[in-house]
């Protein structure tokens, strides 16, 4: 058994990626890394670059450092959150992040590099979130 396996199996008290209700996919004693739980890593993955990024980039901005380190942590938060007991309202919550990760380099005046930074990222948070609002629904409308 690999150390993925014994990481991702079953605990009787519930897993850390298995939600209430058990809308992620079981295989025998192992869960199936589901595409929900891979994107909650990625979005930690967005968040841990959110966070770093005004030194990685260099902003040179204030208040444009603040709003990344800011988005980032509530970015891997929410994930970390959504790991133990997953929650549609989370995925709304990052719906609302990368919003104002796209608006956000207007609002504070960001200059071009911060600018294209939160436009990529914030795009790709978006479409995250309503790619697992959309799956989560589509996937309790129609029960497997």
């Amino acid at each position: 058994m690999s150390t993925i396996d014994l990481y991702f199996s079953l605990e009787p008290r519930g897993g850390l990626l298995e939600p209430p209700g058990g809308s992620r996919r079981q295989h025998g004693n192992h869960r199936i890394l589901s595409s929900q739980a891979l994107g909650d890593w990625v979005s930690v993955v967005f968040g841990l670059w959110l966070f770093a990024s005004p030194w990685a980039l260099q902003y040179g901005e204030l208040t444009v450092t603040q709003n990344a380190v800011l988005v980032g942590f509530l970015l891997i938060a929410i994930e970390f959150v959504e790991f133990s007991a997953f929650r549609l309202w989370e995925e709304w919550i990052n719906v609302f992040l990368g919003a104002w990760l796209v608006a956000s380099p207007w609002v504070l005046g960001a200059a071009l590099v911060p600018t294209v930074n939160f436009v990529i990222v914030g795009l790709l948070v978006l479409a995250l979130a309503l790619y697992e609002i959309w799956d989560e629904r589509r996937h309790s409308a129609h029960p497997a």
